[in-house]
């Protein structure tokens, strides 16, 4: 039974006397706001206008603000993909920059080898046409020696020739 009037206490207290304590307390503030209580009620419903006004404005920035988020968030994720996209760049740059640099190197020792090498097929050909410049100089040589001695005995056969 006891229970029972706990019980009954706390629901009136809940129910009656607070709702009263609060009506009291909000007429108290109404009567040292020097408003009568149709004007403080004119505030109070401009205020909950206002509040509303307010509620209508911070959905529509939060959901503007949705939006932006979700762009913000694509657009850095397409950031991210062109820092991504830029590291391979970069890797790919510096790979065929290294690749060049070995290409160079293994064309200047092959023009090195084929220089070698041309170099040194001129100086065979130039030993190989010197040795046939000295054969046909000697053989110039001996036949213009020859053709002296025939012209020689020519001129001896004419000059006997003549005495006859």
């Amino acid at each position: 039974m006891l229970l029972i009037l706990i019980v009954v206490g706390v629901l009136l207290a809940v129910f009656v006397i607070r709702p009263g304590i609060v009506g009291y307390g909000v007429y108290q503030q109404v009567e040292s706001s020097n408003l009568s209580v149709q004007e403080y009620a004119q505030n109070v419903q401009q205020l909950t206008r206002d509040l509303e006004v307010a509620k209508t404005n911070l959905s529509s920035y939060s959901a503007f603000t949705g939006a932006l988020l979700t762009q913000v968030s694509d657009v850095s994720d397409e950031l991210t993909e062109c820092k991504v996209e830029n590291e391979r760049s970069k890797y790919d740059l510096e790979e065929a920059q290294k690749l060049a640099v070995s290409k160079d190197g293994e064309i200047s020792e092959l023009k090195s080898e084929m220089d070698k090498e041309i170099n040194d097929q001129v100086t065979e050909k130039t030993s190989a046409l010197e040795e046939d410049k000295n054969t046909c100089q000697n053989s110039l040589q001996s036949k213009e020696k020859e053709v002296g001695e025939v012209q020689a005995k020519y001129d001896m056969l004419v000059k006997n020739m003549v005495k006859l």
